[in-house]
């Protein structure tokens, strides 16, 4: 793929809420669908603009050619932002419950010494315990070395 159509555009919704980051096929695909409007920002404000007057703006004003797509007949501007017609929900993105994740949230620290460590050298710890109604999830899973994990054992230190 050529590196232009690589580049990413960001999408918002109607409330002018980012709800997405997607590439040029796909923006260039909402813009022409009439899903979306482009949005032009410079030091005088911003424009909003349908389709056709994104088509009259790339000729109007040629786009160096880093930020344009040339086809049969006109090179395009890329949109940087496009601005959704009629979505106006943000997606609720979870955030997967992992070792991994757990390891980020923390950044490899023992929570209960303090210092960091190789991932290989920290363990999960339940903050309650299963065994007295500890849940497996982000409230009560935190990292702990083996030496401070082994000492906090199977108590709470609540």
């Amino acid at each position: 793929m050529p590196p232009r159509l690589e580049q990413r555009v960001l999408v918002l919704n109607r409330l002018w809420q980012p709800v997405n980051i997607v590439g040029v096929l796909r923006a260039m695909s909402l813009l022409f669908r009439g899903r979306a409007s482009a949005i032009h920002a410079d030091p005088s404000g911003h424009r909003v603009m349908s389709a056709e007057e994104w088509m009259r703006f790339s000729v109007d004003t040629p786009p160096p050619a880093a930020e344009s797509v040339r086809t049969t007949c006109i090179v395009l501007r890329v949109p940087r932002v496009l601005l959704l017609g009629e979505y106006d929900r943000v997606p609720r993105r979870e955030i997967r419950f992992s070792r991994r994740n757990v390891y980020l949230r923390d950044a490899n620290t023992c929570q209960y010494c303090g210092r960091q460590f190789r991932d290989e050298e920290l363990n999960l710890d339940h903050v309650v315990p299963r065994d007295i109604g500890g849940k497996t999830n982000w409230e009560n899973i935190v990292t702990a070395c083996v030496r401070c994990n082994s000492r906090k054992a199977n108590r709470w230190c609540g």
